[in-house]
């Protein structure tokens, strides 16, 4: 079927197109296909072929046997070999198959569509010309062309399969195999100039690769680099001639994971200038911790965990450039580890440089500013910034434990080093263990401030540390050096030079002088607070020297010091002279050679050794070495002389609360160990004061070892305040032995007596013995007081016995007479202390006199028990008195107790009643509960029958709890309350049953006789139950109120009372007396301000009468002028108001009725009234302000006047609202008889003011007089009728005089009628002033024509009067008054006046209501 296709072939470089068409006789195409058939599957023409293909490559390809197929185009062999020409095998293949195209053989090519090669070893290598073998088999590398040849023929595979092929690439510098290559589609195309292969995808289990080192320019003996690389993925790879181009290309190299593309060349010599390989690549690569694939290059000097490496790289075998970035998780070099690494690099053929690298490092942050490392010589350099690593961690992972470097370091430094490598004896390198000698693995010079903030104080206080810049510090193989470093702290800085120091040894070197350290120090306070002399302080000088072991050094030390402090606190330092301080460290051992400390307030001396710490290792011995160790014993023998030390200085640190003075002189010889101390003392003590007690002289002396202490016996005169001795053993673990004595001991003068609650006085002494352990002590002994005196007071004797039982003090003991006590004060630091007073009938008002203060108590006493509760520092004490007997007298009564009686009193602050069963008068309740006492706070329970004349006992205590006007009460109530909160807020919760009881209150005239009735209290307030009020006798009356109080002061304090009563009776001696009723509600919002409280309802007189009397010439005016000084007790009455002043405030709605019993009897001097009234009157307001409505009916009554009967017919007074101005209404008659005789008319004078006469036969003897008062009290019509007729002159006259007006003026009479009764009066007056009258007003004024007297006085509170005399009978203003005031409150008032003149003898009358208004 090919023959039918369009054939291709090259003629002469260019192409034609030849269709061919056979129109032949199948006979002959028959023929000519079995003449070809057959003749080319015979033997001898594929040796033609074999020959042919020979003669134009030059090289071989040769198989054992061939087929050509039917067709002509498919072909089979099978052991195909492809040699060169020297017969070297390149590609061998058990089987083959392809399909090719005969007539392209015709033109010189061989082209095969598809072939299969099964099994395939192909071997590509360079000769040691640089020839590769597969283009010398093919021919394509030769130069020159043999003309006998012919043209040479092209071959090509356009789809090569090849399974389980072995492909095996080898040059002269590296090689590679792939055991298993499986390619399914290549192409290969072999021309005569050119040869191309292309796959475009290749996956490969495995190959093994091999590089020789000359290809990196190592030695021989660094051999071969070799790898395995799995998994190993190509993408379009393509060779052409000498090198080839591939688009990707993903591996699994050790570990490694890969990723690149690119291409690499191999030109010939005269194309490459010398030979060579070019090469323009990316790449991505993986890479772990632990992989063997690097080792070749960095042995086990470098680690790293590689996150991504991006590469782009190009270059030849010279010479190579790429840049990339990088990101790993660890990097490991020379024991140092990066972490967190990420930055650009930048490759220069054996330098990898970066200008911007990040890391993690050892808990800090590394920042490379300028890097490089030289990949070949593992050299390296940077300038680095490191902020927060700690170093101590650095140092660990260089083998060099050094905690004390713990902390956080940050600065710049230039370092520079390189990798550590072989340093074995090599005779082709003779110079390689002097290199290793001075190559530095690492060289640091600090190029600005290196700063460490430490978190310990291992070796030394110093927190923050400054290395400052031109530091240097070099680690090589095998030493670390310090050439010269500065560094400060604070104030501080030390400088040190020569610090040469051996890894492996922990020596100094002992080829170079030995390191110096130097400095000064600002304040030797933390040096001293560190090293355990607290308290020196001041600048410091120290010059120091090292050699031998670093961990136990050979050291020299001096320490000086001009104007050392000692820091007694904060604000208080003491300043010395001097100290000097100079030490040895010699195996170990610390030897002091000079240690002095000179001042003013003491000196001290001290030399000698302390064993500290560990030597060094001898030379060779094995690992593990001490480094600082301390010894388990250290050993110690110090002298130490104390002279003149101010023990105020170290009393603070002793014990804060000793507070020693003095001065103290000791010799101390200090030896044993560390761990326990041996030696012998001796102090002396003069001239001061412990914890403010005065402190003559003192002496101690003893021995100590690492057991305990021992005293000899010693001493401490306290002078008046007595003398103390003692002497024993105590032991470290507890145990004691001891004996201490007090003498003369004057307790007023002990200070620590002083600060309890009462001054002590008396003679006390003691003895104690103290056996056992401190945990566990004994004691026993007894100690005496005589004429022990508390504030003052001497009670007596006191003997107490001493001893211990179970680790518990016992004393037992009395007071006599009054109490016997027993103690116990337990020893185990924690317990509270316990006493008990047994009381026997104890008059507790002599015993305690300032008992008496308390104004409940008259007399107490009491029989029990007391039992007290003190915590060991005294900060608080509880009390307990159990009570058997309990009798007290309060304000006259006597409360005793029913059964015992338990109260506590916890530290003065609480009273608790446990249990208590008082009463009084037969009467008992229980009381439970506590009150405190600051702030005070309430909450007891009453509970049982009260007698209620116990509240006057508890107003004396407590009076803030009762109302002013509440005097006091008698009788019973059954309780069940609780009351709690503070006074101003009281809660009380329960119920009051009131028995019969009286209570007496301020504002009433006999006392409230209570029958019965419930009061609940809750937190909503008071309520008195409507079934169950508050009965009784109220005022005389049967009384009940219910309702609710308002009473905590968090809520609003509201009354709503309902009151009822029946024949109340209320009396005003000799003035009122009143009988009524009431239906009252009474209402505020607050109780407690009267102003806001308001009453409504009925009042109803049942019978009422009001009196009065006012004579005021005959009882005032003559008593009180010949009286005066007659000082004879009047009685004084106050009025409603004055009895009860809240009704000035309180508000009124209410309706006041008297149906017909109210009867108003009054005389003011000859005018007289009996009237009686019905009213309806409602009253609002209040009643110092009312206002009133309704009217008032006069029923019946008369009124007299000058001795005249005026019968009331009728009588009305209206109100409306204004109570100053009511309406009148009042008529009323009478007979008056005409008494005037013109013969006698100034003859007689009557009692009652009239005068007296006989009638002629003209005379009329009776005149009935009807008198009509009418209108508005502000504008009154007085209107009079008379039969027979008289005018109204005539009818005022005859009412004042039983005169007509013309009667009068036709007698000789000269004078008013007034003063002519007065004449007796005024005579008797003249006679009478002889003597000294004091009244308000008395004056008389002479003249010759006129004579004046004014005469006044106030003869109660509420009444006064005023009279005036005037002679002038000429003048207008002669004649005579009389005026008369009395007030009814505070702003009502009524005036009565009477006047006369002289020049028309008339009379003038006047009455009036007054009232004042208060205008501010």
């Amino acid at each position: 079927m090919a023959l039918l296709d369009d054939i291709q072939f090259r003629v002469y470089r260019s192409y034609v197109k030849i269709p061919l068409v056979f129109f032949l006789p199948a006979l002959m195409l028959m023929s000519l296909w079995a003449l070809v058939y057959f003749g080319a599957n015979h033997p001898a023409s594929w040796r033609l072929v074999e020959g042919q293909l020979h003669r134009v490559l030059g090289g071989y390809i040769e198989f054992e046997y061939a087929d050509l197929g039917p067709s002509l185009t498919r072909v089979r062999g099978y052991e195909a070999r492809m040699l060169t020409p020297e017969r070297e095998a390149v590609i061998e293949a058990p089987e083959l198959r392809a399909d090719l195209s005969a007539l392209m053989l015709i033109g010189g090519r061989l082209e095969f569509d598809e072939a299969y090669v099964r099994e395939p070893r192909v071997g590509l290598y360079f000769n040691e010309d640089g020839e590769l073998n597969i283009l010398r088999a093919l021919g394509v590398d030769k130069r020159e062309e043999d003309e006998d040849k012919g043209e040479p023929v092209s071959v090509g595979f356009s789809r090569v399969h090849l399974q389980d092929a072995d492909f095996e690439f080898a040059e002269t510098r590296f090689d590679f195999r792939v055991p298993d290559i499986v390619i399914d589609g290549g192409s290969v195309y072999v021309e005569p100039e050119t040869v191309l292969i292309n796959v475009d995808a290749l996956d490969i289990a495995r190959a093994d690769f091999r590089f020789k080192p000359e290809l990196f320019r190592f030695d021989e003996e660094r051999g071969d680099w070799t790898f395995e690389v799995r998994d190993f993925a190509l993408r379009g790879w393509q060779w052409a001639n000498q090198g080839f181009a591939v688009e990707e290309v993903v591996a699994d190299i050790e570990g490694f994971g890969l990723r690149f593309g690119g291409t690499m060349s191999f030109p010939d010599e005269a194309k490459a200038g010398g030979g060579g390989m070019f090469y323009d690549a990316w790449g991505q690569l993986s890479a772990p911790y632990h992989s063997p694939l690097l080792h070749y290059f960095l042995q086990d000097n470098l680690h790293f965990d590689i996150e991504r490496l991006d590469l782009e790289v190009t270059g030849s075998l010279e010479e190579i450039r790429g840049q990339g970035k990088v990101k790993a998780a660890v990097l490991e070099g020379n024991g140092l580890f990066f972490e967190d690494v990420e930055g650009t690099l930048e490759l220069n053929n054996r330098f990898v440089t970066t200008s911007d690298l990040r890391a993690s490092f050892y808990e800090g942050e590394l920042e490379v500013y300028e890097a490089f490392f030289n990949i070949l010589k593992q050299r390296f350099g940077a300038y680095a910034r490191m902020e927060d690593v700690d170093p101590a961690l650095v140092a660990l992972d260089l083998n060099q434990d050094q905690p004390f470097l713990h902390g956080k370091m940050s600065g710049e430094a230039m370092l520079t080093g390189e990798l550590p490598v072989g340093s074995e004896f090599d005779p082709e390198r003779p110079y390689a263990l002097l290199h290793a000698a001075h190559s530095r693995f690492l060289q640091v010079e600090v190029a600005s401030q290196v700063r460490l903030v430490r978190d310990n104080d291992l070796l030394f206080p110093n927190q923050e540390l400054v290395m400052e810049r031109g530091s240097e510090v070099w680690l090589d193989s095998w030493r670390v050096g310090v050439p010269y470093a500065r560094v400060r702290s604070g104030e501080d800085r030390l400088q040190m030079r020569g610090y040469i120091q051996d890894i492996a040894s922990m020596r100094l070197a002992d080829y170079a002088p030995p390191p110096r350290f130097w400095g000064t120090l600002a304040d030797m306070a933390p040096y001293a607070d560190y090293f355990g002399m607290g308290g020196l302080s001041g600048p410091a000088t120290i010059d120091m020297r090292m050699a031998g072991f670093v961990g136990s050094p050979e050291l020299e030390l001096e320490l000086r010091m001009d104007e050392p402090g000692w820091r007694l606190d904060e604000a208080n330092t003491l300043v010395g002279d001097g100290l000097a301080l100079d030490l040895q460290i010699d195996d170990g051992d610390v030897i002091i050679t000079r240690g002095e400390f000179d001042s003013n307030f003491g000196n001290l001396r001290a030399t000698g050794r302390v064993g500290w710490m560990a030597g060094p290792p001898e030379p060779g011995a094995p690992q593990p070495w001490p480094v600082w160790e301390q010894r388990a014993r250290q050993p110690v023998d110090l002298d130490v002389e104390v002279r003149g030390l101010e023990l105020a200085l170290i009393s603070a640190e002793i014990h804060p609360e000793l507070m020693a003075t003095g001065k103290l002189d000791a010799e101390v010889e200090l030896g044993g160990a560390l761990q326990g101390f041996a030696g012998a003392f001796d102090a002396r003590w003069e001239g001061g004061s412990l914890r403010g007690q005065v402190l003559e002289r003192a002496r101690a002396r003893g021995e100590f070892n690492p057991r305990g202490v021992e005293l000899a016996r010693s001493w401490a005169n306290f002078g008046p305040a007595g003398r103390l001795s003692f002497e024993g053993r105590y032991d470290y673990d507890g145990e004691l032995d001891v004996e201490l004595e007090g003498q003369s001991m004057e307790l007023g003068q002990v200070r620590e007596l002083q600060g309890l609650p009462m001054a002590l006085s008396g003679q006390g002494r003691f003895h104690l013995t103290g056996r056992g352990t401190t945990e566990d002590p004994i004691f026993s002994g007894g100690a005496e007081v005589q004429n022990l005196g508390l504030d003052g007071r001497v009670y007596g004797d006191v003997a107490a016995a001493i001893h211990t039982i179970d680790g518990v003090v016992h004393l037992a003991g009395g007071l006599l007479p009054w109490v016997s006590v027993s103690m116990e004060l337990p020893l185990d630091g924690e317990s509270p202390y316990y006493a008990q007073v047994g009381m026997e009938e104890l008059n507790l008002m002599a015993f305690m006199p300032e008992l008496r203060d308390n104004a409940m108590l008259d007399e107490a006493q009491v029989t029990g028990v007391s039992e007290v509760f003190i915590e060991r520092d005294f900060s608080r004490y509880q009390a307990l008195f159990y009570l058997t007997q309990l009798e007290v007298e309060s304000r006259g009564r006597t409360i005793t107790n029913r059964g015992p009686v338990a109260v506590g009193y916890n530290n003065g602050d609480l009273i608790q009643f446990q249990q208590a069963t008082l009463g009084s008068g037969g009467r008992y309740f229980n009381l439970t509960g506590g009150v405190l006492l600051d702030p005070q706070l309430l909450d007891v329970r009453v509970e049982g029958e009260v007698d209620l004349g116990l509240l006057e006992s508890v107003r004396a205590g407590f009076p803030e709890y009762f109302p002013d006007f509440f005097v006091e009460a008698t009788g019973s109530a059954q309780m069940d309350m609780r009351v709690s909160g503070p006074p101003e807020n009281v809660l009380a919760e329960g119920v009051i049953d009131f028995g019969p009881s009286d209570w007496d209150v301020r504002f009433l005239p006999e006392p409230i006789a209570l029958q019965g009735g419930q009061m609940i209290f809750s937190d909503q307030g008071i309520e008195i139950p409507r079934e169950r009020p508050l009965a009784g006798v109220v005022i005389g009356g049967q009384t009940r109120v219910a309702g609710t109080i308002g009473y905590l002061s968090n809520q609003p304090r509201t009354l709503d009372l309902q009151m009822w009563s029946h024949n109340m009776s209320y009396r005003i001696p000799e003035m009122v007396q009143l009988a009524f009723d009431t239906n009252l509600r009474m209402q505020a919002t607050d109780w407690q301000r009267w102003e806001t409280w308001f009453v409504t309802g009925d009042l109803n007189i049942l019978d009422g009468l009001y009196t009065q009397q006012v004579r005021i010439v005959e009882q005032q005016l003559a008593g009180r002028v010949l009286g005066a000084f007659n000082r004879r007790a009047q009685r004084y009455e106050q009025s409603l108001f004055e009895l009860i002043p809240a009704l000035n405030d309180v508000r009124f709605d209410m309706n006041v009725r008297a149906r017909d019993g109210f009867r108003l009897q009054s005389l003011v001097e000859r005018l007289e009234l009996d009237l009686e009234f019905r009213f309806d009157l409602r009253v609002r307001d209040t009643l110092v302000a009312p206002r009133i409505s309704g009217t008032v009916d006069v029923i019946d009554g008369e009124v007299a006047f000058q001795g005249e009967s005026f019968e009331v017919r009728s009588g009305t007074v209206r109100f409306d609202d204004d109570v100053g101005n009511p309406y009148l209404d009042i008529v009323a008659g009478a007979d008056v008889r005409n008494t005037c005789r013109e013969s006698d008319f100034l003859d007689e004078l009557s009692s009652n003011m009239t005068l007296s006469s006989n009638l002629d036969a003209t005379g009329q003897e009776y005149y009935h007089i009807i008198m009509n008062i009418r209108g508005y009290l502000d504008n009154l019509d007085l209107l009079m009728e008379s039969n027979p007729y008289a005018d109204q002159r005539d009818i005022l006259s005859l009412l004042l005089t039983g005169c007509t007006v013309d009667q009068l003026t036709a007698s000789s009479a000269s004078r008013p009628t007034l003063e002519i009764a007065l004449g007796p009066l005024l005579g008797r007056l003249e006679r009478e002033i002889q003597d000294v009258v004091k009244v308000e007003e008395f004056t008389i004024m002479p003249g010759v024509e006129r004579t004046q007297v004014r005469i006044g006085d106030t003869l109660t509170r509420r009444l006064s009067w005023r009279f005036q005399l005037d002679t002038g009978f000429a003048d207008a203003t002669g004649g005579q008054q009389y005026q008369l005031e009395y007030r009814l409150s505070d702003h009502w008032s009524t005036e009565l006046s009477e006047r006369s003149r002289t020049e028309t003898n008339q009379f003038l009358i006047d009455l009036k209501l007054r009232y004042r208004l208060p205008l501010d």
